[in-house]
Parts: C-alpha cells; structure tokens; sequence
C-alpha cells in the first residue's frame, strides 16, 4: 500500500514538472531544442565568440590605434586593454548607445561573461 502512494505521489509530481513548461513542446521543455536561436553562452573563447562580435561590430574604430589605448584587433589587446579598464569594454556596450553600436542581446551575454573569463 505505502509503495503504490509513493509511486503514485512522484507519478503526479513528474506530471506536474512536465505540465508546469512554459514551452509549446515536451522538446523545449526538456531542453532539447535544436532550434538555432538559442544563445549559447556556456563556454566562450576569444575565437569562436568573441572575435566575430568585435569584428563585426568594433573593428571599424578600434584598431590600429584609430582610437588611441582601445585596440580590439587581437586576443592580447583586448586582454591589455581589460587589464587596464575592467569591465569598462562591457559597459560601453551594454545599452547599445556606443557610437550607433547595437549588440544583440545574445553578443552582450557572450561579452560579459567573457571579460569575467576570458579564454582564448
């Protein structure tokens, strides 16, 4: 008797896990979704991540002293540059009013994790 009340008892739980998700489907809810929107930001690394949102977005102005003791260009200019300024890089960027600079919001997640950790 007191096996069935407990089995009973995680099966009703388990349904209301499942019936509590937010999501249109049992595969976003469980995270399984394939859908390539989603922002990853679990592990971020200079190169894969971080590269492309400067390329595209900071390039222009900040390298080759354009904008002088702010070169964004290589891996070791940003970290000199996070060295001597902190978090100021992500501070600049965060409301999206830098110089007509607009980062989605899954760049400034990648960014400001990034300078916390920054990995090549």
């Amino acid at each position: 008797m007191r096996s069935s009340i407990l089995n009973f008892t995680v099966l009703v739980f388990i349904l209301l896990v499942i019936l509590s998700c937010k999501s249109e489907n049992l595969e976003d809810c469980m995270g399984n979704n394939t859908n390539q929107d989603v922002c990853e930001c679990m592990v971020i690394t200079y190169n894969d991540d971080i590269k492309p949102i400067l390329d595209n977005n900071c390039s222009y102005c900040h390298t080759n002293q354009v904008v002088t003791g702010c070169d964004l260009d290589s891996y070791r200019a940003v970290i000199d540059y996070l060295q001597h300024e902190g978090t100021q890089l992500y501070d600049y960027v965060k409301n999206n009013d830098h110089q007509g600079v607009e980062l989605d919001s899954c760049s400034l997640k990648k960014l400001q994790k990034w300078i916390y950790n920054p990995v090549e």
